[in-house]
């Protein structure tokens, strides 16, 4: 059950004495929000922390002022340590949100209470944008102009980068998918200011002016908005809490004391409903309170405000430098060509004294001269070099990779290249770089702008601190594309990563969305022979060029999937696999197992439910108290004859048959298991009740042979055994998996090459579309 937590209004329920945060759940969510009585919140939420089914999602760290920081720290931390049994906080699961350069400076108080894992939110990939833009493909007015070249647009507008925000995305798509051009913004202040004016003007019909609905100025519209933001950011108490909720009242109140300064606004109340109702900048949360729609909107009026019409903004805004409430204020402040660059050297000279990092990421959108980028980067590095915060440092270095301006970048992309030398020989380079895979990828794409030789020599080191994730393909294929690369010895560790990863679903999805990159030496003759298959990827795919790729360095991954086992193995067998697999015949043992343990323990309990209806007391005839002994007998040795059987067929060759079907294999709740109760069982249940009853289920096979006993007692212990293991775990041996097959008939000792989870994907462009598991079938003696 989740249940959302915006921490901003959490921190000021927290100032109030004796406030927890099981109180705000119950009252301020559960009662307040779903209109629950206190009597029925408490036991909705008792039940959902007995039940492990409690998630608690604290939104927003980083809107929580710095005054409250600690305060709702140790809320939290005595949530998660609470045991009452009246109400076992401890039993719940949290998920704490916070923008990522935010948390790199809050991450050390926080990490022990949410030490079970930090993830980042990944920028969306090139596959993602695209899957996107398809699914909005009615949006586009011209239909030559749909979502493929909007994206050539946003790649060629430099901005691709922005693009992986899906706010900045939606945004976007917004703007332009109705144009007859896409002139998208180099910048994102300018995409901010586009974004805002459309929204204030989409109901004034502009085609139609006689049919507006609007009263009001587009331009005292935004002075409003951007004043009023500012002081609400600035936590003028009569606007609201600071970057918060506001009320009705207090924007009444705002526009009736401005409306003298603005063009037109004969009606201040009346001005306001327009925003309000018309625009969806503001929206209303209840009982007369209002936000900004999203939190970004309000930074970029507020940098507006500051940097074009308060003449001590800059001041202003330096005050507030280390405040990270303030932090988006200062990028969009400082990420506009509509600032002299003068004025924005000085001020990043003044702002890297105060906050260096943040002055690093300033120079991502900021126009600085290429001194006082020179000045700040070089001052980062020095940093990353003495140790000091390595990540905070080093992504600000990354940052400013990204800049619009050449020498910046260029000396920046030497810069990272030059502290990597030394970071990325360390044992725990991942850990040094905050074990963060996004600054894993912003590294890669800076050494793909970097010569031939440094790439060689860092991008596999730095690639190879990462674990396997699609959101490397792009930056190492990137990489693949600097002029004279197959030179160097470590483009085959590149080659050989980029196999590894489009093994999985996702990885050759990203692969096949990434821009060609053909060199030289790829042939048509070397594509035959490296991809001789017809009816799978096309020749001219990405995939069929990487495989060129492992063709002409002589790269095999290791470990091995079939389909390069097929070519090392015997490559006359491999160029005949598609042909030979038409005629190949096989079988799954998958649904008789499920029929089998599902009849199997369904007579079991109708069984026993017979023999304990006509007498009870057969449980303790003809053996007294023993009979319990030769009861749990079986329930004992079934299982660990199971596991002792798993275990020792994991040591066999992966090649025999007792290390292809003797071993453990899929869990039940994915559906995969050859056990159908068990997967029942953990489809409607969570795990520790579906494992319990499972076990619970087990002496059912024992005790529905209870007649037996009286024949023999020996003979009952080998039945009442032989049924507990036949039906109540020999499904979980993988031999009944639901992706393992037998092949009846296999003219080609390689066909099932097409049912390895590592290989078929490169053969079923279908297959690439899903991440459906799929375990290796019988190999032939």
């Amino acid at each position: 059950t989740p249940l959302l937590v915006p921490l901003r209004r959490f921190a000021r329920a927290v100032s109030v004495p004796g406030r927890t945060l099981a109180d705000f759940l119950i009252q301020d969510i559960l009662v307040s929000g779903w209109g629950r009585s206190r009597k029925d919140a408490e036991a909705f939420l008792r039940h959902a922390l007995l039940t492990e089914r409690a998630v608690i999602l604290l939104d927003g760290l980083d809107e929580v002022p710095a005054d409250r920081q600690d305060a709702v720290l140790e809320a939290v931390h005595r949530f998660v340590g609470d045991r009452d049994p009246r109400l076992p906080t401890a039993k719940a699961r949290l998920i704490l949100t916070c923008r990522r350069q935010n948390f790199l400076t809050l991450r050390d108080k926080w990490v022990y209470v949410i030490k079970d894992g930090v993830y980042t939110l990944a920028p969306l990939r090139d596959a993602e944008i695209f899957a996107y833009l398809k699914k909005l493909g009615s949006r586009f007015r011209d239909p030559e102009l749909g979502p493929e070249a909007f994206l050539h647009a946003i790649r060629a507008s430099g901005t691709l980068d922005l693009h992986r925000t899906p706010l900045v995305l939606a945004m976007s798509v917004g703007l332009y998918a109705k144009k007859t051009t896409f002139e998208i913004p180099s910048e994102i202040a300018e995409l901010y200011g586009q974004m805002i004016t459309e929204m204030l003007e989409r109901q004034a019909f502009k085609a139609d002016p006689g049919t507006s609905l609007l009263r009001y100025s587009t331009a005292d519209k935004t002075r409003f908005l951007r004043e009023f933001a500012a002081g609400n950011a600035e936590g003028r108490q009569e606007l609201g809490e600071r970057f918060g909720e506001f009320t009705r009242a207090a924007l009444y109140r705002y526009a009736t004391d401005l409306a003298a300064q603005l063009d037109a606004v004969d009606e201040p109340v009346a001005f306001v409903n327009e925003i309000l109702e018309r625009s969806g900048l503001i929206a209303e949360v209840g009982d007369g309170s209002c936000v900004f729609a999203h939190r970004s909107i309000q930074e970029y009026l507020a940098a507006e405000e500051l940097r074009q019409f308060d003449p001590d903004g800059a001041r202003r805004l330096l005050e507030r430098a280390r405040d990270p409430a303030w932090r988006q204020v200062v990028l969009f402040y400082t990420g506009t060509t509509r600032q002299s660059q003068q004025a924005v050297d000085t001020f990043l000279v003044r702002l890297a004294k105060r906050d260096l990092p943040l002055a690093g990421h300033c120079l991502a959108g900021a126009r600085a001269t290429n001194a006082v980028a020179g000045q700040v980067l070089h001052a980062l590095a020095e940093r990353v070099r003495a140790n000091d915060a390595v990540p905070i440092h080093l992504a600000a270095m990354l940052s400013a990779t990204r800049s619009a301006r050449v020498q910046v970048r260029s000396l920046a992309v030497f810069l990272v290249r030059d502290v990597l030398g030394e970071v990325i020989g360390r044992p725990d380079v991942f850990e040094v770089l905050g074990d963060d895979l996004d600054g894993v990828v912003q590294i890669l794409q800076a050494l793909a702008h970097t010569d031939a030789v440094h790439i060689a020599e860092l991008a596999p080191k730095v690639a190879a601190a990462a674990p396997d994730d699609a959101r490397l393909v792009a930056p190492l294929w990137l990489c693949l594309g600097v002029p004279g690369i197959e030179q160097q010895s470590g483009a085959a560790r590149i080659v050989e990563r980029l196999l590894t990863l489009t093994m999985a679903a996702e990885g050759l999805t990203e692969l096949q969305r990434q821009e060609p990159n053909v060199p030289a030496f790829v042939t048509p003759a070397l594509r035959r022979r490296a991809y001789p298959f017809r009816q799978a990827h096309p020749l001219s795919s990405n995939l069929v060029t990487l495989l060129c790729w492992a063709e002409h360095l002589q790269v095999i991954p290791l470990p091995l999937n079939r389909f390069f086992e097929a070519k090392r193995e015997s490559p006359d067998a491999f160029a005949r696999v598609e042909g030979d697999h038409g005629r190949t015949q096989q079988a799954t043992l998958h649904r008789p197992a499920r029929w089998l343990s599902a009849a199997g323990t369904v007579l079991a309990a109708v069984t026993v439910a017979g023999l304990l209806g006509a007498d009870w007391r057969i449980i303790g005839r003809p053996g007294g108290w023993l009979m319990l002994w030769w009861l749990i007998l079986p329930v004992i040795v079934a299982p660990v004859a199971f596991f002792t059987c798993a275990a020792w067929a994991e040591r066999q060759p992966a090649t025999s048959f007792a290390g292809q079907y003797l071993r453990a294999g899929a869990a039940p709740g994915q559906g995969r298991s050859g056990h159908a109760v068990a997967e029942a069982y953990t489809r409607f249940l969570p795990g520790t009740a579906a494992q319990l009853l499972f076990l619970l289920t087990t002496p059912l096979y024992g005790l529905a042979l209870l007649p037996v006993f009286e024949l023999s007692e020996v003979g009952y212990v080998v039945a009442a055994v032989g049924a507990s293991a036949v039906f109540g775990w020999v499904p979980f041996l993988r031999a009944f998996d639901r992706e393992v097959r037998f092949y009846l008939y296999r003219p080609n000792p390689f066909s099932d090459m097409y049912d390895d989870g590592r290989s078929r994907r490169w053969l079923d462009p279908d297959a690439s579309q899903t991440n459906r598991p799929v375990l290796v079938g019988n190999r032939p003696e």
